[in-house]
């Protein structure tokens, strides 16, 4: 652990030097040619030290806030709130008027836009918002149009704080006994056990287990890739519902704000799967998987499409925006592996984690072209429902052969990873002892 002190506190230096930048109100231009230079530098130290996926996260993460977006000017955080006054505040030009709620009664439930604020402690509190906002969840990201107002009233509120505990009590035990469940199949099944090929067949006494459920006759290769994608699953949707319990609990008794302490903003980390039935691979990875990097990803893609004067929403834009975010993601996701050179990871190949990333950025183009082909031949509003229920059919199987023949190449070296370090899931009802 003294090894990484140092390694820590200069990562710890890079973030706090992000929040500085964005408290500081100097132009766009000015603000990243002073603050991104050392902000990637101690990036590049912890990067050297070992600290992989951190550095290349902040990276990404600062360049988003200081370079491709301007988030001063064009960023608004969405606040609940009541009767409105005006107070003074910046917008990194000048000043202007904006609109705060006051604690007086009388009119119904508003909500309002706060954009940068020139008031040094409310800036801060908006600032710690925005860089822990990594999916921009209660925020509006474009500059709100000249002649509208920065209030409106929602079609509906947000949802009871109990309805929203008791449902996250729920996911959350539903997906510990998932977890357990998939903790008492991979003490059966060699794979996750030893090194041995993702197709091999089931051993007799999995195989028996297995028809218990009529379950024997599905491939092993197709088994295992879900059960670690069930395990990801389950991991994602913890690491979501597990603070949205506590912070809106806190909420709930006046210790936080509605910021942190209301049910809006705590979306589900994992997208409703009825997206995939509608896009295919599209909806996989833009709806159903977890978007927490979404936003970091697409950014350098979106910036060099402005660059190169691409419309928004042409295919070139599109298709540069994709290339770039798996080849990001890519390598963002293999800077988490540990050495391969190092005692227990012998055989681990970090290129087939990354050429996984590759393909799925290139099978999602092939769906979008086919998909574009398809409109034109036969257009979405005059598809009869039995015509949309092919298409639904032929998406889902779209999905499992894509998955099916690519997935091996990230499942077997996470499996190796796993092995290597001895991890296993956190078993809470130990189901495997019953």
């Amino acid at each position: 652990m003294e090894a990484l002190k140092t390694p820590l506190l200069t990562q710890l230096s890079a973030h706090i030097l992000l929040h500085l930048a964005l408290l500081t109100p100097f132009s766009h231009t000015h603000l990243y040619l002073s603050s991104l230079p050392p902000i990637l530098a101690c990036n590049i130290y912890t990067y050297q030290s070992g600290l992989g996926f951190l550095s290349i996260f902040h990276s990404l993460w600062s360049l988003e806030l200081l370079f491709f977006r301007n988030p001063r000017e064009e960023f608004c955080i969405i606040r609940d709130g009541g009767p409105m006054m005006t107070i003074i505040c910046a917008d990194g030009k000048g000043r202007k008027e904006e609109m705060v709620p006051t604690k007086g009664a009388g009119a119904g439930r508003l909500i309002w836009r706060e954009g940068y604020p020139v008031l040094f402690w409310r800036r801060v509190g908006w600032v710690v918002n925005l860089t822990c906002s990594l999916r921009y969840i209660g925020w509006q990201t474009s500059p709100v149009p000249q002649g509208k107002e920065k209030f409106d009233i929602p079609p509906q509120g947000p949802e009871s704080r109990v309805k929203f505990l008791v449902r996250e009590v729920l996911r959350v035990g539903l997906c510990l006994l998932i977890m357990d469940a998939i903790s008492l199949y991979q003490h059966f099944d060699p794979y996750f056990q030893i090194s041995t090929p993702i197709n091999e067949p089931f051993p007799r006494r999995l195989r028996s287990f297995l028809t218990i459920y009529h379950l024997h006759h599905l491939p092993p290769q197709l088994v295992r890739i879900l059960i670690l994608g069930a395990q990801q699953y389950a991991t994602f949707s913890l690491l979501q519902a597990v603070p949205a319990i506590l912070f809106v609990g806190l909420g709930g008794v006046g210790v936080v704000g509605n910021f942190w302490g209301g049910t809006q903003n705590w979306k589900s980390a994992m997208g409703s799967p009825s997206v995939v039935w509608r896009r295919g691979l599209r909806g996989f990875w833009g709806g159903f998987w977890h978007q927490y990097l979404r936003n970091i990803l697409t950014g350098p893609g979106r910036a060099l499409a402005t660059l190169f004067g691409l419309p928004e929403k042409s295919f070139l834009a599109y298709t540069l925006k994709i290339t770039l975010a798996f080849t990001i993601s890519s390598f963002l996701h293999v800077s988490t592996f540990p050495d391969a050179s190092s005692p227990g990871f012998t055989g681990l190949d970090p290129m087939r984690y990354t050429v996984f990333f590759w393909i799925q950025g290139a099978l999602v183009i092939v769906e979008t072209i086919v998909s574009s082909a398809l409109e034109c031949i036969l257009p979405t509003r005059s598809r009869v429902w039995q015509q949309r229920t092919v298409l639904g059919v032929a998406r889902l199987g779209w999905i499992v052969g894509c998955m099916y023949w690519t997935a091996p190449l990230i499942v077997d070296e996470l499996t190796k990873v796993s092995r290597g370090f001895g991890l296993r899931s956190p078993v809470v009802l130990k189901l495997t002892q019953s």
